[in-house]
């Protein structure tokens, strides 16, 4: 079944892995369903079949293909899909359980991605203290470093569900906190959410993305105040094969600095 948007799906499967500073990492994927001429599955008079089809596809994606990893929600931005939600879990286990996804023939015939769709990581905020939780915001904010930050997310700077901003966040949800559609959004109590990256099918795009917030995240728990690109770029290349993807990303982009 494709379940109710305000599920928690964290209260409903278990966290995986032992992650690098008890930081567990999530990632909600939006898809959309397509025919079998390759097209959006708009309703076009058989919306009781596009529904029935998508419901079957979200049944397959829960159980068996990953099975007591993630959920399917209902997503209102979108015209014809819904949103893919793993647990909460490591580096380690994200990348085993979602390679299996996007490998899968059935998964990449059936889905695809529109303009509509984005992907959002979360992490855990307990962890974190507020000034590296400020410090995630304010680099991915900076205005400084709007182009490679939109270029690594893929959804421009003038995007309805992705709203940048230039002002110091503050992380109290009740005295004028992030609102739900900023970049990196505050106003849920356990995780912090990354909502920068367009949705992708694509597996490489898809660990480059989540890559990127783990090699922030991390950064910023070992740093006091470095807001800089290159101080970002030498601490991912440091990490080997965990930034892998992100790294072979910025050099394709003619990011590296």
């Amino acid at each position: 079944m494709i379940r109710a948007h305000g599920l928690e799906v964290e209260k409903q499967l278990p966290f995986k892995g032992r992650p690098r500073g008890e930081v567990f990492f999530g990632v909600e994927l939006e898809v959309e369903g397509r025919d079998k001429d390759g097209d959006f599955t708009y309703d076009n008079g058989n919306g009781n079949e596009v529904r029935k089809s998508l419901i079957q596809l979200s049944d397959y994606i829960e159980d068996p293909l990953l099975k007591n990893f993630a959920l399917t929600k209902h997503d209102g931005s979108l015209v014809s899909g819904f949103e893919i939600v793993s647990c909460p879990a490591s580096l380690t286990i994200q990348k085993r359980e979602w390679k299996r996804f996007f490998e899968d023939e059935r998964v990449q015939k059936e889905l695809t991605v529109s303009n509509r769709c984005g992907m959002h990581v979360h992490f855990s905020r307990g962890p974190l203290t507020k000034n590296c939780q400020e410090r995630i915001y304010d680099f991915v904010n900076l205005t400084k470093n709007r182009k490679f930050i939109t270029t690594i997310g893929g959804r421009g700077d003038r995007n309805n569900f992705c709203v940048y901003g230039s002002r110091r966040a503050t992380i109290n949800r009740n005295a004028g906190g992030t609102r739900h559609y900023d970049s990196i959004n505050f106003t849920q109590k356990g995780t912090v959410e990354c909502r920068i990256f367009a949705s992708t099918m694509d597996f490489k795009r898809f660990l480059s993305n989540l890559q990127f917030v783990v090699g922030l995240v991390h950064w910023q728990r070992l740093t006091k105040n470095q807001l800089e690109i290159e101080e970002f770029q030498n601490f991912l290349q440091k990490e080997g094969e965990e930034s892998q993807e992100i790294m072979d990303f910025i050099k394709e982009k003619e990011l590296w600095i």
